[in-house]
C-alpha cells in the first residue's frame, strides 16, 4: 500500500493542491479545516480510483497468501461440502421441500 499512498499523494497534489495520502487524511482535513473542504473533496473524488485499485491489489495478495497457507484445509472443506451437496441432491424429500419453498417465495 505504500505505492498506493505515494500515487494518491501525487494525485491529491495534482488534482486539488492538498498534501494528503490516504482517505483518512482527507477526512481529517475536512474535520480540521472548513476552508479546505472544496479542495479535500476534489482530492477525494479525483483520487478515489487510485485507492480502489490499491485496495483491490492488496486484497488479491491477501487472498493468494491465505489460500496458499491454508490449501489443505480449504481442499478438505470443499470436499466435505461437495459430499454434503450430493447427499442433499439425492434426498427426494429435501429436494421437494426446496422446490416448494422456492415456489412460495417467488409468488
Amino acid at each position: 500500500m505504500s505505492a498506493t499512498r505515494a500515487e494518491s499523494r501525487q494525485c491529491a497534489l495534482d488534482a486539488a493542491g492538498v498534501d494528503v495520502s490516504t482517505p483518512a487524511e482527507i477526512d481529517a482535513l475536512l474535520a480540521a479545516d472548513e476552508a479546505a473542504s472544496p479542495a479535500a473533496l476534489e482530492a477525494f473524488e479525483s483520487c478515489e480510483p487510485v485507492w480502489r485499485a490499491g485496495y483491490r491489489a492488496a486484497e488479491a495478495q491477501v487472498v493468494r497468501s491465505f489460500t496458499e497457507r491454508h490449501a489443505d484445509e480449504l481442499a478438505g472443506a470443499a470436499q466435505y461440502y461437495a459430499a454434503a451437496i450430493d447427499v442433499m441432491r439425492s434426498d427426494a424429500d429435501f429436494m421437494r421441500y426446496v422446490g416448494e419453498s422456492a415456489a412460495r417465495l417467488s409468488r
